[in-house]
């Protein structure tokens, strides 16, 4: 079994600061798609900035379903709220997430999320339950 304890992102004036928690584990069964990660992140954008923030999401998509352990990206947008988005990925482990997270956060690539945001980050690692 995979754990992670990682730390949500919590935004106010004074900055954001990450705080994620989850785990993922490998789910039992034959094939390519038995071990998996899913990794659901919701991201909460300053009151109308939620297309800003989409365009900032949608602009992050190719680099990350390139990254290595990357399995499924995809990007909704809250039914009833514009200014939630939420990404649903599907990874390799919950490590390969959390180094891609790592890269994200320290090279340089970040494309200007942070100033969007104007609430916390949920990012949860989910195991399938008929495991």
């Amino acid at each position: 079994m995979l754990r992670t304890i990682i730390n949500v992102l919590a935004c106010s004036a004074a900055g954001c600061m990450l705080v994620l928690v989850g785990g993922c584990m490998a789910a039992p069964g034959d094939g390519p798609t038995a071990d998996h990660c899913l990794v659901l992140v919701e991201l909460t954008a300053q009151e109308g900035k939620g297309a800003e923030l989409l365009g900032v999401c949608e602009r992050m998509l190719p680099d990350t379903r390139a990254f290595a352990g990357s399995k499924v990206v995809d990007l909704y947008v809250d039914q009833d709220s514009s200014d939630v988005v939420c990404w649903v990925e599907y990874w390799d482990s919950a490590e390969a997430y959390n180094t891609y997270l790592q890269w994200r956060m320290t090279d340089g690539s970040d494309p200007g999320l942070m100033p969007l945001l104007g609430g916390p980050v949920s990012i949860r690692f989910l195991n399938p339950a008929d495991n």
